[in-house]
């Protein structure tokens, strides 16, 4: 619950993502509750106040990482969903598991840069705040094959 006088959380940054059947979808990111309505939304924060309002939720524990499997399924719904409308992902503050889940997502799109890089240079540079969220935004499989 915020106190008196201070200001609702905000939105930190769009993407444009490549979609692999042409075309761009745009990807916002920020504190969940900060969601706007009308996009389709991924909470990493169980504890948002308006967590029961996500489309998909993802609880991640802060500075942690999603269980991979759990990441891959939430991931193809989100790439279905950015063709049709808008998308938003957001945890407590919107940087680290948002930015971890951001790169795989810009990974799983093809955009050739590295990703949390490309996060950083296009969404926020405080983006990704760990090193095991670098790597396991670099490295974790984002197909359903083994390995």
């Amino acid at each position: 619950m915020r106190g008196a006088g201070t200001a609702p959380p905000q939105l930190i940054g769009t993407i444009r993502l490549p979609l692999p059947g042409g075309g761009t979808a745009l990807v916002s990111g920020g504190p969940f509750e900060a969601c706007p309505e009308g996009v389709f939304s991924l909470c990493l924060e169980e504890r948002a106040a308006n967590a029961a309002a996500a489309d998909l939720l993802l609880p991640v524990p802060d500075f942690g990482l999603p269980e991979p499997e759990a990441l891959r399924q939430v991931l193809a719904q989100l790439m279905a969903a950015m063709a049709h409308r808008p998308v938003f992902i957001g945890c407590r503050a919107g940087l680290g598991r948002t930015g971890t889940v951001l790169a795989c997502l810009a990974r799983l799109c093809g955009v050739a840069d590295d990703p949390v890089d490309w996060v950083r240079r296009h969404y926020d540079p405080r983006a990704v705040e760990t090193s095991a969220q670098e790597a396991f935004a670099r490295l974790v499989p984002l197909d359903a094959s083994p390995g």
